[in-house]
């Protein structure tokens, strides 16, 4: 993947919860939850797997930013964490 590919990526990434809360926003939970086949994800599933996508996607653009900024020989003095509740 290169780096306009990788760009296109994060930019559909940055829009898929908006798209899907208008397309599920209206769903039953049943629904949501309920499995095509025994061998295929519920739309729930697919949800929580978009999720770790992007939190993937998120590591690759603070590693980007991180390079970017050694590379010009700046320091690095905090890191801030989160916690989910």
């Amino acid at each position: 993947m290169n780096s306009k590919d990788l760009q296109q990526t994060i930019e559909f990434l940055e829009e898929t919860p908006k798209i899907i809360n208008r397309e599920i926003k209206d769903l039953p939970v049943e629904i949501l939850k309920e499995k095509p086949t025994e061998n295929e994800f519920s739309i729930h599933e697919h949800i929580w797997h978009l999720h770790d996508i992007e939190r993937l996607v998120s590591n690759v653009k603070r590693f980007a930013a991180h390079r970017f900024y050694l590379k010009r020989r700046m320091i690095i003095e905090a890191h801030y964490f989160s916690m989910q509740l």
